[in-house]
């Protein structure tokens, strides 16, 4: 684009020159589209073109008030006490009237303004950045050479000039509120998918997003009933991280992995000697959980002792340690879970009364797989993902017929069967298409009943082999951290010690665990 030195008079520009700088400078703008990169290069084009030695955008906010978008040549100082341009020349271009003056001095409107003869200016044009139904501000530009820098003919090419600006910067606005507005419905749809670490869409999934939310900051306890792997634990973890004791621990224990004097030491710790083995002083989980949460899964079997202790927790806060005369408190939100039917219980006598109703001042029903089966492709994609980034495979792609198999079946093991089954399909598909017969052969009542820990046929290893090896691997992974395991695999401390035991797992030992705890 050809263009004037600072200072250089140029005589008017033909008509065809001015439309080819119009279209050219008019390209060169419409590449920005980030409002602050695109005044910045509108301003530089401006300048260029016209010779300015000075040049400033100024926008009007919705108070009325003027800011200085971009600047070229003017002191930050002058800047902020808005002195040093011409502020007749701006309340005219934002009345709509483009302005130029090419001897100061001489133009009655300007030759008394002391700012422009404090600053020296000699020249000056200003104009506005206008659209159909309003003003955004001015484009001034100046010079304090002497030798009239700016044509008249500059007047017209800067006001066609500054309109273009208007309509990029208008649509670089909107193209900014567009792109926020897109990341805000983004977050929303995934916080609407994705809540915490529980997925799903349907109708079922949104109603326990919601109690959740609503029980979040309560300080009463929780009540999370429903069938095994429905994931309670990852509700009982929601709930903590959306209220305010988010920043505390959350401790997290199975009841039914426990004898009665175990779980009263996992619960409120033990003094040493208390029994066989008690070797030190034990903090329990109520203490290391204080300011926080603790997450009570599956206490439908607690004795009648324990369910007395607990209750005693519940009203009171306090407790003591087994073998220990001494009373302690705790502050612990307590959240509950049980696959069991408590109502039946208190009715048998099995489950005292007052505890439950403790218990349940918020009651969240956990929904089993097969009621919101909408949700088991987008399940299902999440752990393929999550397989496949575990075992290194290549992610497989499920065909329809296969799907409809998966979305029909009965699911009694609920999203952690689901889960199972997704790392069986990315194992044995290798990458291949999962079809029908694939998935037919990997879930039981298919003519082929996968139980125990027997090998299957066909070569394909039980449920159980397959759960086993992978959480011994985790653990060997983990340098025989279990409670890194754990972590890693999603489940509970508690549940991991259990399976070690039902398995009969040889774990290598944890340079960490210096505790003296047993599993």
């Amino acid at each position: 684009m050809s263009q004037k030195e600072p200072g250089q008079a140029q005589q008017s520009a033909p008509a065809g020159q001015l439309l080819a700088h119009l279209y050219e400078v008019g390209r060169m703008i419409q590449e920005q589209d980030e409002p602050t990169d695109l005044l910045r290069r509108v301003l530089d084009l401006a300048m260029e073109f016209l010779g300015a030695e000075r040049g400033m955008v100024l926008l009007r906010q919705e108070d009325g008030t003027l800011v200085a978008a971009a600047v070229r040549g003017v002191e930050d100082a002058v800047v902020k006490a808005a002195t040093g341009y011409s502020h007749t020349a701006v309340r005219e271009a934002l009345a709509g009237k483009p302005v130029m003056a090419l001897d100061v001095a001489t133009d009655p409107r300007l030759s008394n303004l002391m700012s422009l003869s404090l600053h020296e200016i000699q020249s000056l044009v200003c104009v506005p950045l206008r659209l159909t139904d309003r003003i955004l501000g001015v484009i001034y530009l100046d010079s304090r050479r002497h030798g009239a820098p700016f044509h008249s003919e500059d007047l017209r090419f800067l006001t066609a000039f500054a309109a273009q600006a208007a309509l990029a910067l208008d649509a670089a606005h909107l193209y900014r509120r567009l792109r926020r507005e897109n990341r805000e419905l983004t977050r929303q749809v995934h916080d609407r998918d994705h809540y915490e670490g529980l997925l799903g869409r349907s109708h079922d999934m949104q109603e326990v997003y919601r109690l959740l939310d609503r029980a979040a900051d309560s300080p009463f306890p929780a009540l999370l009933h429903g069938e095994t792997g429905t994931g309670k634990e990852l509700a009982a973890r929601a709930l903590h991280r959306r209220s305010s004791r988010h920043g505390h621990p959350f401790l997290a224990v199975n009841c039914s992995a426990f004898s009665e004097n175990l779980l009263e030491s996992e619960l409120f710790g033990h003094r040493r000697g208390a029994f066989t083995g008690a070797e030190v002083d034990r903090k329990g989980l109520f203490e290391l959980a204080h300011g926080g949460s603790l997450f009570l899964d599956e206490l439908g079997g607690m004795s009648p002792k324990m369910q007395a202790k607990l209750l005693r927790v519940l009203q009171d806060g306090e407790f003591r340690r087994l073998g220990d005369k001494r009373t302690r408190r705790a502050d612990v939100r307590v959240i509950a879970a049980t696959h069991e039917n408590l109502e039946e219980l208190v009715r048998e006598g099995r489950f005292r009364e007052d505890l439950y109703y403790r218990l349940n001042v918020i009651r969240i029903e956990l929904p089993p797989l097969r009621s919101h089966s909408e949700d088991i492709p987008q399940l299902l994609n999440h752990f393929i993902q999550r397989a496949v980034g575990d075992s290194s495979l290549p992610a497989p792609m499920i065909q329809a017929a296969a799907m409809r198999e998966l979305t029909t079946w009965n699911w009694s093991g609920n999203v952690r069967e689901l889960e199972h089954t997704a790392q069986k399909m990315v194992l044995y598909a290798k990458g291949d298409p999962i079809d029908r017969d694939l998935v037919r052969r990997l879930l039981p009542g298919h003519g082929r009943k996968i139980a125990g820990n027997e090998p299957a046929p066909s070569g394909f290893p039980s449920l159980k082999q397959m759960e086993s090896r992978h959480i011994l691997r985790t653990i060997e992974a983990c340098r025989g951290d279990r409670d890194e395991a754990a972590r890693r695999l999603g489940i509970g401390r508690a549940t991991i010690y259990r399976k070690i035991r039902d398995y009969g797992l040889q774990v290598p030992h944890s340079p960490r665990r210096s505790r003296g705890r047993t599993p």
